[in-house]
């Protein structure tokens, strides 16, 4: 049996590669249920709670792209080592708080570590392989993404159901040190870069921003959000209001779910068909279908139709993204091309549910839902303009 790719990768690492891909959101899953459970034990108002989630974003948002040279410096795999042991560490430290501000503070540098330990994974996975068989393997990643966060939480669950949340931080603290102890064990399939004085800087970030390959993996990151948050905050609402059961309504979602984690496993081949950025396109366009369809969701079947093509959307664009933003960047940028990636999700993950929430709230929670929805159309369109003038640009230059 060969050990080693023809590129001379061993094969455990690249199943390693994918396995990592199971702990970034899949801690944040735990994490939230589990924080926000010892917000519950500690008697906080409901507005604090909310303080206190938000506070994890915004240490994302505003250090991601700083923290791209601390990955260039010591490389992903090393990076995710130390990211993984320090949320481990401060997963602990928040079985021994119960202020309000030492919890936001905790929640604040842990939103750095983890999505430290996120990108870093990332950047693993798009060292190895060719071009080509990048949108394979982050379809493969994306697989372990999506079985990440539903036993994350289902082991949380088990765990905070027997002794309360401080055994859910428990549990999240070896859960990373188990991850940690899987990186420790793969190869460092490249060197480490010595940043320059721009490196990780958002002059830097804002030059990669020009190349078109980024510019239009951003795009479809922002129109994956935009389905992603919509749905997940407002559609049950509108299932719960046409009659539907809260039960049916948690099996929708989880059949969403499901849906996401199944199909990331067709990229590669899908891929291959349609070329990765129109797979992109096509998949989110099932999506902003999907959520277009939310006013019109009267019925089970009706309502999981819609979970499965917003979860088909989710599970396929994820690895596209993946691949488009690392093929555009050159290797010493590809740690800073997905900490831009972060630092969007964050900043969207911080102001969108409020946006979008006035928005409801001036129009009305259907016809927000097909603002949105035709928000998203515009954002494919522009995506699938940029692809096209990239496709005549490489074949002039031919």
């Amino acid at each position: 049996m060969l050990t080693e790719r023809a590129d001379g990768v061993p094969r455990s690492a690249v199943l390693g590669s994918y396995v990592l891909g199971a702990y970034g959101l899949g801690f944040l899953e735990l994490l939230t249920f589990v924080l926000a459970l010892r917000c519950h034990e500690l008697g906080l108002s409901v507005d604090k709670v909310g303080l206190v989630m938000g506070a994890g974003s915004v240490g994302p948002a505003l250090l991601a792209i700083p923290l791209s040279s601390f990955i260039d410096r010591y490389g992903p795999r090393r990076s995710f080592v130390l990211a993984a042991i320090a949320t481990a560490v401060l997963s602990l430290a928040f079985m021994l708080v119960g202020h309000f501000l030492l919890l936001i503070a905790l929640q604040f540098v842990m939103g750095c570590t983890r999505t430290m330990a996120w990108v870093s994974s990332q950047g693993y996975l798009t060292g190895i392989g060719t071009e080509a068989e990048r949108a394979s393997h982050a379809g493969r990643f994306g697989f372990f993404v999506g079985a990440g966060q539903m036993l994350a939480a289902l082991l949380a669950g088990v765990a905070t159901e027997a002794a309360g949340a401080t055994a859910g931080f428990l549990f999240g603290a070896v859960y990373s040190i188990l991850f940690a102890l899987l990186a420790l064990r793969l190869p460092d399939l490249a060197p480490a870069t010595r940043p320059t004085g721009s490196s990780g800087s958002y002059r830097q970030a804002m030059r990669l921003l020009h190349v078109p390959g980024v510019q239009t993996a951003m795009l479809l990151t922002f129109t994956r959000l935009s389905v992603a948050s919509a749905w997940s905050a407002f559609v049950p609402l509108i299932l719960v209001a046409h009659g539907l059961t809260p039960g049916l309504v948690g099996f929708v979602i989880a059949a969403k779910g499901g849906v996401t984690t199944l199909s990331s496993l067709s990229t590669g081949r899908l891929s291959r068909t349609l070329g990765v950025i129109k797979l992109g396109i096509v998949s989110l366009g099932l999506g902003t279908v999907g959520l277009g369809l939310a006013p019109w969701l009267n019925g089970p079947v009706s309502a999981f139709l819609s979970a499965a093509l917003v979860g088909l959307a989710m599970g396929l664009s994820l690895p596209v993204i993946l691949a488009t933003l690392t093929d555009g960047a050159t290797h010493d940028q590809r740690a800073l091309a997905l900490s831009m990636r972060e630092s969007a999700n964050s900043t969207a993950s911080t102001l969108g549910p409020p946006a979008v929430g006035r928005l409801m709230a001036l129009a009305g929670v259907s016809k927000g839902l097909l603002v949105t929805s035709a928000a998203c159309v515009g954002l494919l369109a522009v995506a699938a303009a940029r692809s096209s003038k990239r496709g005549r640009r490489r074949n002039s230059t031919a």
